[in-house]
This record gives C-alpha cells, sequence and structure tokens, in this order.
C-alpha cells in the first residue's frame, strides 16, 4: 500500500490497482433557457445549467409528467439547499446539462446558491443573482436566420409559408418575464395568471399592443405575449424584441406577409 494505491504482482511483475472515487459535477453557467443569456436568474423562469460530470446518463432525457420532478435518472439540481422542478438532463456530444425552474421563492433575493448532485455526488454551489426580470424568446434557427416561436391565433407557427398578416394578434413564447399574480406551486403548470409589468413588445422597430402577457395555461415556467402585429409592416421577416423593467431580449424574426 503506497498512498492509499493498492499494488499486487510476484517478481518485478506488479499490477497497479487505482481505486477513484465518483466524478464530481460542476456548474459552469446557469441561462435563460430561451435565449442562453446570463447575468442571473427570474423568479418562474426556465433556465439552463451548463457543466460537466452533471449526469451519468446520454441522450436527451424528457421529464414526462406535471408537476415536473425534482429528482430524474439519479440527477437533481439544487437551489438555496432544495431540489428544483427539472424538465430535462441532456448529455449530447459532451455538452452536459440540466434545464429547469427556477422557484418562484427566490425572489427574495437579492442572490441565490445553486449546485449539483449527480448519483449522490454534489458539486461546489455557485452564487448567482436574482433578477426582477430577463425575457428571452424562444426561437428556432432555419436558412441562416433566427425565427422566433409566434404562433398564430389558431396555434399554428407563424412561418415563411404561413407568415403573419398586419393587424392580426400573434402568440409570442418566451421566458424571465417576471411576477406573475397568484403564481403556481413551482412544478406545476401556470393557468393563464398575468404577469405584474407589462411587457413592451416591438415588430419590425415599431410599438405593438400587447392585449395579454402571462403564463401559458398547460405549461410550466412558459409565458405567452398577445401581441397585435403593426398595420404599417412592409412584408418580409421583421424583428420582434421584447421589453421588460428596462431589459430587452433577443430579437427574432416574424415573417410578414
Amino acid at each position: 500500500m503506497f498512498g492509499g494505491i493498492d499494488s499486487t504482482g510476484e517478481g518485478t511483475n506488479f499490477i497497479w490497482a487505482f481505486s477513484l472515487g465518483p466524478l464530481v459535477p460542476a456548474i459552469t453557467a446557469v441561462v435563460n433557457g430561451a435565449s442562453f443569456v446570463g447575468g442571473g436568474v427570474v423568479p418562474g423562469e426556465i433556465a439552463t445549467a451548463f457543466g460537466t460530470n452533471l449526469t451519468s446518463s446520454t441522450g436527451i432525457n424528457l421529464t414526462s409528467s406535471l408537476p415536473l420532478p425534482t429528482t430524474f435518472l439519479t440527477d437533481s439540481l439544487i437551489v438555496n439547499n432544495q431540489p428544483v422542478a427539472l424538465f430535462a438532463v441532456d448529455n449530447v456530444n459532451g455538452q452536459q446539462q440540466y434545464n429547469f425552474q427556477v422557484p418562484w421563492e427566490v425572489a427574495s433575493g437579492p442572490n441565490v446558491t445553486i449546485a449539483a448532485s449527480n448519483d449522490d455526488t454534489s458539486s461546489a454551489s455557485i452564487t448567482v443573482p436574482v433578477l426582477t426580470a430577463q425575457p428571452g424568446i424562444f426561437n428556432y434557427s432555419t436558412g441562416g436566420n433566427i425565427f422566433g416561436a409566434i404562433l398564430h391565433a389558431n396555434f399554428q407557427l407563424a412561418n415563411t409559408t404561413d407568415p403573419a398578416k398586419p393587424g392580426e394578434t400573434v402568440l409570442i413564447y418566451c421566458t424571465g418575464l417576471g411576477a406573475v399574480s397568484s403564481p403556481p406551486a413551482d412544478g406545476e403548470p401556470g393557468k393563464g395568471q398575468p404577469t405584474i409589468a407589462t411587457p413592451t413588445v416591438t415588430i419590425g422597430g415599431t410599438k405593438a399592443i400587447v392585449s395579454f402577457s402571462g403564463l401559458a395555461p398547460g405549461f410550466v415556467g412558459l409565458y405567452q405575449i398577445n401581441a397585435e402585429v403593426p398595420g404599417t409592416l412592409k412584408a418580409g421577416n421583421q424583428a420582434v424584441i421584447v421589453e421588460v423593467s428596462g431589459t430587452f431580449s433577443n430579437s427574432v424574426l416574424l415573417p410578414i406577409a
């Protein structure tokens, strides 16, 4: 026995047996789950934690029931010493992440501690600020452009083959809009609770009329903004930006007929 390492063998032929402990997880970044912008977390939002040794599983692993579980595939994320609701635990091409809901309770701030647990092995915690709002619009890429997850009133995607029209109301899906009235329990779906702060939406640089802003019914941490496409917009891909409490979202495109 040398320094905790066992050696066995006969003559000059030695076999060294190393006893290695479990790999220790580490969190490297926490970002908005729609925009991937860092800098803090917002109560109730969908967020993503990146790191190493977060999970022993591989692939994209989505939770499938509501309320969302706080432990999934033996993995959990700990915020202020409490496990939080998980959407997914992913390990793809060496990139590991947890998608989770930030607890509503962190609104008391000003900071939160976040740690990961993989097979009962815990990471060191990191500290991040609690933000009032950090709007992020969900999006997808095609043809080299980034389009928003923006639907027609019939819940069909507004895309280049079915563009929005001036004067119609579209549904913008996002997260990080901040406090709502009577928030649901952590991990429970929203029921259309309105946001305390009404966001400002611009489409093609023109302010849009917002008729609703709140939690998307049936979803956890997902917000919906109903906004009217300005009647003066020209056809083409127009930029959509959401602003809440002086904080601006990522810019995404909306095809206009």
